[in-house]
């Protein structure tokens, strides 16, 4: 049988399989993200290879995919690309034939209809593109163009945005409050850009990661609270906390130039150099203000070797 490639929301449902991945409990991220995690994962190549978004298989030891038609495979994390946010999977076994044609962000604009396919078997779901905008996460996550959506919908982790011609442009990541037009919130999803992987994906596939050199990992989570950039939590033996950054810690300037956004402050940590460059961080404390140098590192080498452990 020959491969079909998907160009509607039916045919992108046949390419679409359900994601259930098993965590150990003393994972680092089994406290934030949990130990039993399912979403969805998209069908882009007709070896099997799918993508997802990557905290649904972050340190996962067992993976499971479920096509449309029931069947079931175990699969392997090929690769985790963190500066996307997405990861590509395989199952082991044969799930279809169905791939689902990817497509840019040439043409795509605010206000306009798109589709979402979050489910093996229920219709394809309307929704609007209300922006294009950049999103920065307080786990050191940084993309320009995240694609807003609304109204939110259920399973969106892996879910498929889909352009009006059907192609596949982005993939499910959050459920987020959005402002709304007459100034009230409402809820609504952030896909991230399948532009973002698609160049890279031989890469991952041969080498687990972009075969580009990494951006410098600090190892802790920064939230914006009050106009300031507050630590909220640290890495266990990550860089952060070998340069002993504690938490409540307020971060004022990375190597000398202030920073008052996420932003910024990510930014100006990459822009120091690669992963590996010592950063110097300015803190605020009780009172206090103190400089610290903080010896980066790849997040990818991180969490392959690390021991696991609780964030604090």
């Amino acid at each position: 049988m020959s491969t079909s490639i998907a160009g509607t929301a039916s045919q992108t449902r046949d390419a679409v399989m359900q994601l259930r991945a098993i965590v150990p409990d003393d994972a680092m991220t089994a406290e934030l993200l949990g130990t039993e995690r399912e979403g969805l994962a998209v069908r882009i190549r007709e070896d099997g290879l799918a993508v997802t978004v990557g905290y649904l298989c972050l340190e996962a030891e067992t993976i499971w995919l479920v096509n449309d038609a029931g069947e079931t495979s175990p699969a392997h994390v090929i690769a985790q690309d963190t500066e996307s946010g997405l990861a590509l999977v395989r199952p082991d076994l044969p799930l279809g034939e169905s791939v689902v044609r990817t497509g840019t962000l040439d043409g795509i604009h605010a206000n306009q209809s798109l589709r979402v396919v979050n489910s093996t078997s229920n219709h394809s779901i309307p929704c609007k593109l209300v922006a294009i905008s950049e999103f920065a996460g307080r786990w050191e996550y940084l993309i320009d163009q995240a694609l807003y959506t609304v109204p939110a919908c259920d399973n969106w982790g892996g879910a498929a945005l889909l352009d009006p011609q059907g192609n596949l442009i982005g993939i499910g990541s959050l459920f987020l409050e959005l402002p709304g037009a007459d100034g009230a919130s409402v809820y609504g999803n952030l896909f991230v850009p399948i532009e973002l992987i698609i160049p890279h994906v031989d890469d991952l596939c041969l080498y687990g990661a972009r075969h580009t050199p990494a951006p410098p990992w600090m190892g802790w989570m920064i939230q914006e609270h009050e106009g300031k950039l507050m630590v909220v939590g640290i890495y266990p033996g990550g860089p952060a906390q070998q340069a002993g950054i504690r938490v409540e810690e307020t971060v004022a300037a990375v190597n000398g130039r202030p920073v008052r956004h996420l932003a910024e402050l990510f930014r100006a940590t990459w822009q120091t150099g690669d992963a590996g460059v010592e950063v110097p961080v300015t803190l605020d404390g009780d009172d206090s203000r103190r400089e610290v140098l903080v010896a980066s590192t790849d997040r990818n080498g991180f969490f392959q070797q690390r021991p696991r452990g609780r964030i604090n």
